[in-house]
């Protein structure tokens, strides 16, 4: 079966799309989309998306934010497994070297935390995570 037997089955009466062909009889109806038909579609479809790109940031947001409580979170575990661990004494703020890789009283968490991730808000647009952590 070819495309215009398939055309007819599935428009019987009206002929295929090749009616629109340039030696076609005038009585017979030209199967297709005018410009304004287009237009239409084309309007509708970015009303839609412009009803759908702030829910879309709104969600965004939300995740962002959710990361921030999650890492808030393992944070407060973090400090909680030092101090169990030194005899509940938390780490110090003070700067140091801790294995290069963090000052302050974000070194002596790392082991605990073991992603440096964690220690900064998706959100937060102060720059890079080093310049954060060390000043």
């Amino acid at each position: 079966m070819d495309f215009k037997s398939a055309l007819r089955l599935i428009l019987p009466g009206k002929g295929a799309l090749a009616t629109c062909s340039p030696d076609s009889r005038s009585d017979e109806k030209c199967i297709a989309f005018t410009l304004i038909e287009l237009l239409v579609v084309i309007a509708i479809i970015s009303v839609i998306a412009a009803i759908l790109f702030p829910v879309f940031a709104q969600a965004r947001e939300k995740a962002r934010a959710a990361m921030c409580v999650s890492n808030e979170r393992q944070l407060g575990l973090a400090f909680m497994q030092y101090a169990q661990d030194c005899d509940e004494i938390l780490p110090i703020g003070a700067s140091g070297d801790y294995g290069g890789v963090f000052s302050g009283w974000a070194g002596p968490l790392f082991p605990y935390v073991k992603n440096e991730h964690v220690y900064q808000c998706p959100d937060d647009a102060r720059g890079p995570l080093t310049r954060i952590l060390n000043g």
